[in-house]
């Protein structure tokens, strides 16, 4: 995604990235990107959270256009609080301890 986020910003597109590993986005240097630190598959926040999922695109929209230091990478202040999935994919035992 860094290389054709570079084109398009190249291009005169502004462009962002959403991660939600931040040690892998530094290794892939996009222009912008922005660190979310919940767990894979719910990078806008849980199901039905539509303030929270809401408040991340709008955070991503702005920082899009703000950011102007190629190589950014801001982690957001969202925190995933429901369980510990993020921890137990980051250990890849996601499925220990599962209901």
């Amino acid at each position: 995604m860094g290389l054709i986020q570079r084109v398009l910003d190249e291009a005169g597109l502004s462009t962002i990235s959403l991660t939600l590993v931040k040690e892998i986005t530094e290794q892939v240097k996009p222009s912008r990107a922005l660190c979310v630190e919940h767990p894979f598959g719910h990078t806008f926040g849980d199901v039905g959270d539509t303030a929270l999922q809401r408040q991340i695109l709008l955070h991503c929209l702005t920082s899009a256009g703000k950011i102007a230091q190629p190589g950014t990478l801001l982690t957001l202040p969202y925190r995933w609080t429901k369980d510990d999935l993020r921890e137990r994919q980051l250990q890849k035992k996601a499925h220990e301890g599962a209901a």
